[in-house]
């Protein structure tokens, strides 16, 4: 189940590209947190600056996926069956 894009921030992507703020941000125990989902997902990868990321614990009866989706609000609602996958859909992005 993905969680809405955005809720987990403060500011919009606006703010993050004029201010520069880091879409990784380190918590008080200096582990790295999410900038826009929820804190049942943990960045596996990251590929041209954008978090690949997947649940930490995925019960699929409850309706967990086993995907990975992408921190940012571009890729909003979109969930991806590989790392490959994500990462094309990156390029398709950004180039």
């Amino acid at each position: 189940m993905l969680e809405e894009c955005g809720s987990g921030a403060e500011g919009g992507l606006s703010d993050y590209m004029k201010g520069g703020i880091g879409m990784l941000q380190a918590n008080s125990k200096d582990r790295v947190a999410t900038r826009y989902l929820d804190g049942r997902y943990a960045a596996v990868y990251r590929y041209r600056g954008y978090p690949i990321c997947t649940l930490k614990v995925a019960v699929p009866s409850e309706g967990d996926s086993l995907g990975y989706v992408i921190d940012d609000t571009e890729f909003c609602g979109m969930e991806f069956d590989s790392i490959e996958t994500t990462m094309e859909a990156i390029d398709r992005l950004t180039t």
